[in-house]
């Protein structure tokens, strides 16, 4: 060991200037070192996710929002595995037939479509997600009153 390295975080009484600038940048090296090998990882916690997905006893509203975290999680990584994620998903709203969330799974589609490069598919995909937040638009208006607004609306899901 150096005499540098015994004074790293003694600051710099009894250090000559190119020993500080020395214990800096071995201190920047190291914390480098720490980010680059990351020493936990979020992969059982996803595959215990995607478990819970597979049961009959969670809740498909929890089945669908766990299916959007697995989708985005794939979405930096695989973007394959992402795509299976995110048509189990809209399967499941299609089944509930909750507009809303259909829309957002089209568009979490079009979106990992769009990031492969499948620029026709994208297209087709996003002129799904068009139409149908159209159809949205258009019923959440005839909803709505002429009466200036007095407070927010919140929906959580439209059934059509």
């Amino acid at each position: 060991m150096n005499s540098c390295s015994l004074y790293i975080f003694k600051g710099i009484n009894n250090q000559s200037k190119n020993c500080y600038n020395q214990n800096y940048i071995n201190i920047i090296l190291f914390l480098f070192y720490l980010s680059a090998f990351p020493t936990h990882t979020q992969a059982p916690l996803i595959d215990n996710l995607i478990k819970e997905t597979d049961k009959n006893s969670i809740h498909d509203f929890i089945k669908i929002k766990s299916l959007v975290n697995i989708t985005w999680e794939f979405k930096n990584n695989s973007l394959n595995k992402s795509i299976i994620f995110a048509n189990k998903e809209l399967s499941i709203t299609a089944k509930l037939k909750g507009e809303g969330d259909i829309v957002q799974a089209e568009s979490v589609i079009s979106s990992i479509y769009n990031r492969k490069s499948a620029f026709n598919t994208t297209l087709i995909q996003y002129k799904k997600v068009l139409i149908l937040r159209e159809k949205l638009k258009e019923y959440f208006e005839s909803w709505e009153d002429t009466l200036e607004q007095i407070d927010d609306v919140c929906v959580i899901d439209i059934k059509i």
